[in-house]
């Protein structure tokens, strides 16, 4: 699920607590393990074509504030 930021650039991430099905579609888009970012929300940059691709490869744009709401541990635990 792409973030989209004011440049156009966007972080992937997932809701599931399985990081493979991240690196999985990283991977289908063409994107190095290298660029696997493991802070509080684990993710890899996207630019603006990486994250069109994604959303035909079925991920789902959020907000960043919807993104801290699935994928925050402190909020996660709230559901």
């Amino acid at each position: 699920m792409p973030a989209l930021f004011a440049d156009g650039s966007a972080h992937l991430t997932t809701d599931s607590d399985d990081l493979s099905e991240l690196h999985d579609f990283a991977q289908r888009l063409g994107i190095p393990r290298a660029g696997f970012q493991a802070k509080t929300i684990p993710h890899y940059d996207l630019e603006r074509t990486t994250w069109e691709l994604a959303q035909t490869l079925g991920a789902t744009l959020v907000t960043s504030r919807e993104l801290i709401k699935l994928c925050h541990p402190r909020y996660r635990a709230k559901k």
